[in-house]
């Protein structure tokens, strides 16, 4: 697919464009940091990399929330091949574009292509569209999608097996449904009463996540809080060193610009932030180091390596922060973690089974921040090749908190040469032979001339 970085991409990924339509008004130092986040997500996307692009983009909506974020984070997902992802969100856009009839910034034209690129990518997913008792937990894969009735009842999922649950204080439905790529596979839970009355209930187990506009900054240094999968509605308690705030999660589990400001009274030195529901109770964590005054810190830029285990594949990386806790997802979908030793390599860690089809990897260390992705492709049950994907790497690089890393460390001329002929030994022959044979010329002309 080509990349969104012509008309449609620059013209779409907007951040000043429905400003209007937050649901909060920010403060001045708040917009500034979200623009720029925003600028250097969008220098990253149009440089094609999209991974370093998302997580800007990411930031930026923690900062900021805005009609556009989803807009901004389906377009950079559809580059990534995160398709489920990208579905969901530019769903979202079209959705409140239609009902709201908010102004984005976008004409008529521009709105009907950013709904075929959405046409495509639905395309690429399954999807299940569910109907389930008022107020039945539904998990999707051992994914809390919401609180039925949800406000989007067709959840997006990969090609294949879907299992889905309908979780009430009587028991727990479950389907387990075969999906195809673009397919809609209706799943349609009985109403409570019908279920027996031996149902035991089920617990709910909640793993929220968070994500934070800063991970280091001097004392007055405020710092914007988003996360998901808390309980719905639930208090969630905040604390940043000795400050702490209570912020209520919406109705489907979403914590949206929760602000703290680093105290005064903090020392120098790693913090760290939590986020502690009433109802949860499992606290969800993200770095921060109190910094004396601005200071320049290392930026770490890992790179992964997948190679065939038998039928399976196995994943090695380095590039990380020394000895940080690295979590590998698959497709999405969180399936170990790892420790980084001493040199910031991970190794020998083993990637579950996979159904037929591609399939893409993420590493995201605590420290680092910047995920390492590659793919690898499965056919007939067995991984028959293993790719690296784009990833960005080298030596770790220098900078100021917040700004985004230089490009990834060039390859070597040797890289560039089999890119272009297919392998060193062409590359090598195509040098060699021209002065080979200008070397027989003069000796066959000398000859002559002593003849």
């Amino acid at each position: 697919m080509a990349p969104a970085v012509g008309v449609l991409g620059v013209l779409a990924l907007t951040l000043a464009d429905g400003r209007a339509s937050a649901q909060e008004t920010n403060s001045p130092t708040a917009l500034r940091e979200a623009e720029q986040r925003f600028d250097e997500g969008r220098a990253l996307f149009t440089q094609r990399r999209f991974s370093e692009a998302h997580l800007k983009f990411e930031q930026a909506c923690a900062v900021h929330r805005t009609v556009n974020c989803p807009k901004n984070l389906g377009l950079t997902e559809l580059e990534m091949g995160k398709y489920v992802e990208a579905t969901t969100h530019l769903r979202e856009f079209l959705h409140s574009v239609q009902v709201s009839g908010q102004q984005v910034g976008m004409d008529a034209e521009q709105l009907a292509a950013l709904q075929k690129r959405y046409n495509e990518a639905f395309l690429k997913c399954g999807h299940v569209e569910i109907a389930a008792p008022a107020g039945a937990r539904i998990v999707v894969n051992g994914l809390v999608a919401g609180t039925a009735p949800l406000a989007d009842n067709t959840i997006d999922v990969l090609p294949g097996d879907a299992t889905v649950e309908a979780r009430t204080d009587r028991g727990v439905q479950k389907q387990v449904v075969r999906v195809s790529a673009g397919e809609v596979q209706p799943v349609k839970f009985a109403e409570p009463e019908s279920l027996p009355d031996t149902a035991a209930p089920v617990p709910v187990h909640y793993t929220p996540h968070l994500v934070t506009s800063a991970t280091a900054g001097p004392r007055g240094t405020t710092v914007t809080v988003n996360g998901d999968s808390f309980a719905p509605g639930e208090v969630v308690t905040l604390r940043l060193g000795s400050a702490s705030v209570q912020v209520r999660a919406d109705g489907h589990g979403i914590l949206t610009n929760a602000t703290l400001t680093v105290p005064s009274s903090a020392k120098v030195g790693a913090i760290g932030l939590t986020a502690t529901g009433a109802k949860s109770a499992t606290p969800a964590s993200a770095p921060f180091d109190v910094t004396a005054r601005p200071v320049s810190v290392t930026v770490y830029r890992p790179q992964l390596r997948l190679a065939q285990s038998g039928s399976g594949v196995t994943l090695r990386g380095h590039g990380f922060a020394p000895n940080e806790r690295v979590t590998v997802s698959v497709d999405g979908h969180r399936t170990s973690t790892a420790t980084a030793d001493a040199s910031g390599a991970i190794s020998a860690v083993e990637l579950p089974a996979a159904v037929d089809g591609g399939h893409s990897v993420q590493a995201a260390g605590v420290r680092s921040l910047d995920p390492a992705t590659a793919s690898y492709l499965v056919a007939g049950g067995h991984a028959r090749t293993a790719r690296t994907g784009a990833v960005h790497g080298g030596p770790p690089a220098h900078g100021t908190p917040g700004a985004p890393s230089s490009g990834p460390a060039s390859p070597s001329p040797a890289a560039h040469a089999v890119g272009r002929s297919g392998g060193d030994g062409v590359v090598l022959w195509w040098l060699i032979a021209p002065a080979i044979a200008l070397l027989v010329a003069a000796v066959w002309w000398r000859r002559r001339r002593t003849i």
